[in-house]
């Protein structure tokens, strides 16, 4: 199934991305089986990638990354992580840093 998703331009490691989310609490069951790239992000890249029953957004530095991309994400990813905590309404959120994200850029 992976053979047929974009990669969009060297945007996603499949094989690496695959792996990763077999790892993980993500919502629904499965490989990742479909992929669309959203509009609306003006310096990060965010895709919709869905599974048998349920998606989830991921959402990624550029792929030429600015000197802070990483430390940014991680940053908003404490802010959502710590209003996840005090406010319940934010349906699901998965923190950066399970991803893996400064670990070699896995998923670019």
């Amino acid at each position: 199934m992976t053979d047929s998703l974009s990669d969009f331009d060297g945007l996603l490691n499949w094989p690496s991305l695959q792996d990763w989310v077999a790892t993980q609490s993500l919502p629904g069951t499965g490989p990742i089986t479909a992929v669309n790239k959203l509009s609306g992000g003006s310096q990060n890249n965010i895709f919709l990638l869905s599974r048998k029953d349920a998606s989830f957004v991921l959402r990624r530095p550029p792929k030429h990354l600015r000197p802070n991309s990483n430390e940014t994400m991680l940053r908003e990813a404490r802010v959502l992580a710590a209003l996840k905590a005090a406010l319940y309404r934010i349906r699901s959120f998965m923190p950066l840093a399970l991803m893996s994200l400064l670990s070699a850029q896995r998923f670019m």
